[in-house]
């Protein structure tokens, strides 16, 4: 030309080439799912468009083609409008639709939160049910102090007389049961086989054991008060005097199986 000559240099090495194609195959992957899902939801929205234009339009002929007629009693003219809900397919991604993809995404993004407060929940109901075995074994290895009072009658349970000059000896050795305890050392009673009715103080009278798994109130010592079952008797020939092992069966001791309890400070319960 005028202004000088011009070169073009065409690059031929096989390397470069390679790369280049490589880097444009590259770039065509570029285009994201996204990229394609947006691509064919534009084109179900416009197939949907169309469907409903052309449906509208089949309408629109069909009540063109209808005529108005006037009764001969000459009534009011009714009009009667159907009108056709146009039903919108459901946009589908693939093999799924978008809307219940999209449901189901915030299904997965609820589904962790329940899960944690769940495991929280179990791991709160593991504590509690530790702590309380925990309590219930500290309260069964707890002794409480073991302090003996003078008074022992309480209701309920059965006793003998030993007065012989009451009545001529007429309840001597006859058994009876507590209704009431009077100023701590007078019991009234009602004896079992007569049915009478007597105030009598606690020197005049003495505990009754039971047999075996037959209920009996500790009525002294360190488990003063509490409701057991008779166990055994432990008549052992190197103790002072006879002992009995009972089953605490309510309160806080209970299921705790005592041992050693001296005979006098058990007593059988009327139930």
């Amino acid at each position: 030309t005028e202004k000088g000559w011009y070169v073009k240099w065409k690059d031929t090495d096989p390397d470069r080439l390679a790369r280049r194609q490589a880097a444009d195959r590259l770039d065509k992957m570029k285009m994201t799912a996204e990229a394609v899902a947006e691509k064919q939801i534009q084109e179900q929205v416009k197939r949907a468009y169309d469907m409903a234009q052309k449906e509208g339009g089949e309408e629109s002929e069909d009540s063109g083609k209808k005529e108005l007629k006037r009764d001969e009693k000459r009534e009011d003219l009714q009009f009667g409008l159907a009108t056709k809900k146009i039903s919108t397919p459901a946009i589908k991604v693939g093999n799924k639709s978008l809307f219940d993809s999209a449901a189901s995404s915030k299904k997965r993004k609820k589904r962790p939160k329940e899960e944690k407060k769940s495991a929280l929940e179990m791991i709160m109901e593991e504590q509690e049910q530790e702590k309380k075995r925990k309590l219930e074994k500290a309260a069964a290895a707890a002794v409480p102090e073991n302090i003996k009072k003078e008074n022992w009658l309480f209701r309920e349970i059965i006793v003998k007389v030993l007065n012989k000059k009451l009545a001529g000896g007429k309840y001597y050795k006859k058994k009876a049961v507590v209704l009431k305890v009077r100023k701590k050392f007078e019991g009234e009673i009602k004896m079992l086989d007569s049915g009478d009715v007597l105030r009598i103080d606690q020197e005049y009278l003495e505990t009754v054991i039971p047999g075996v798994k037959r209920p009996v109130l500790v009525v002294n010592g360190s488990y003063r008060g509490f409701e057991a079952e008779m166990v055994s008797l432990d008549d052992d020939p190197k103790a002072d005097q006879p002992t009995v092992t009972v089953k605490i069966v309510a309160g806080k001791y209970k299921g705790k199986v005592v041992k050693g309890i001296d005979l006098e400070d058990v007593c059988k319960l009327s139930n």
